[in-house]
């Protein structure tokens, strides 16, 4: 695994492995139109049994927060990009801040990405 505990704390660097790690999981999928990259940061999700590190970026919504909350259904900001060790990759959309508070899967670095990986045009 190439995210470890530190990569989680304020003071921490951006390590060249993170940032390959990033670039690969940007390379995995393709964007979706309604992803952004003005949000993009590494983390460890729990899926599947296991903790798996994935690339975290924006989602476009036009339903507005109150709107979903209201609504009882979740507000799916985030896109989740993870790979499971057979190579099947697969890309998300959870609420981060229910998979962080609630559900205690998702683990978020405190480093934005954005000007660090290779963001496609």
């Amino acid at each position: 695994m190439t995210i470890n505990e530190k990569d989680f704390k304020s003071f921490a660097q951006v390590r060249p492995e993170i940032v390959q790690l990033a670039d690969r999981l940007v390379d995995l999928l393709p964007i979706r139109e309604d992803e952004h990259f003005a949000f993009t940061r590494v983390g460890l999700i729990y899926r599947n049994q296991a903790w798996r590190e994935c690339l975290l970026t924006g989602r476009s919504i036009t339903r507005s927060f109150k709107q979903s909350r209201l609504s009882g259904k979740d507000h799916n900001d985030t896109y989740a990009t993870y790979q499971m060790p057979n190579g099947k990759v697969y890309k998300v959309a959870v609420d981060i801040g229910k998979e962080q508070l609630i559900c205690e899967t998702l683990r978020v670095a405190t480093y934005d990405l954005d000007e660090h990986i290779g963001i496609p045009c």
